[in-house]
């Protein structure tokens, strides 16, 4: 395994524990992860994912039920009682983990792996976010940023979020390819590259939704 791999595994495994740190029921949100990255795996292992000249493309098969689960989990009794019982801090800068996958994407474009407009080079602002996650955590944590602050840092960090999926999805081979320029965007579908979009992306997702539900109750 490579060094950019190991990085890219161990910042799953940060994010796994800390989802794990933060739930009520620790034992089921540890079962839960483990299958869901354990099945994912051996998915991307099987190549089923990286037919991208099927029809729909089996990775956006994958993808999409991906996405309806994390917003249906975002929604979840489970996750209001996160909202509850999770302080700001905590939560704002659980997001600092898309600095280490920012990173890993870049190196794996230096690599000839990511197209560059997947990286801070290109058009993948991502890393602001993670960047960020630190000093508003910080503020939040001594009252010195309002609801407005908190929902400004919320919306925009969705925002990029939001920027580099539809870019990523763009870079792909498939009818929607809007940016042709090579490599296209074939390296999410194998392992350990899927836990991106089937775990780290949800994750960010996630994370926002909740502190939307945080900032819900705040008045």
């Amino acid at each position: 395994m490579s060094a950019t791999e190991l990085w890219f595994v161990g910042t799953v495994a940060g994010v796994a524990a800390s989802a794990v740190r933060a739930s009520d029921r620790r034992a089921y949100t540890a079962a839960a992860l483990g299958g869901w990255l354990a099945f994912s795996a051996l998915l991307a292992g099987s190549g089923w994912p990286g037919d991208f000249d099927a029809r729909p493309p089996r990775f956006f098969l994958f993808v999409a039920p991906t996405l309806a689960a994390t917003i249906a989990l975002a929604f979840s009794p489970a996750a209001a009682r996160l909202a509850t019982r999770i302080g700001w801090a905590a939560l704002i800068g659980f997001q600092v983990f898309r600095v280490p996958v920012e990173c890993v994407l870049f190196a794996l474009h230096r690599q000839g792996v990511v197209p560059v407009q997947m990286t801070f080079e290109g058009w993948n602002f991502d890393v602001l976010t993670g960047l960020s996650a630190p000093l508003v955590a910080w503020l939040a944590a001594r009252g010195a940023i309002g609801r407005r602050g908190l929902l400004a840092w919320n919306c925009a960090g969705l925002a990029l979020l939001a920027n580099i999926v539809a870019i990523a999805i763009l870079s792909t081979p498939t009818p929607l390819r809007a940016f042709w320029n090579e490599p296209a965007n074939t390296f999410v579908a194998h392992w350990p590259w899927l836990w991106l979009p089937g775990f780290l992306v949800p994750a960010a997702l996630c994370g926002h939704l909740v502190a939307f539900r945080k900032l819900a109750r705040m008045r």
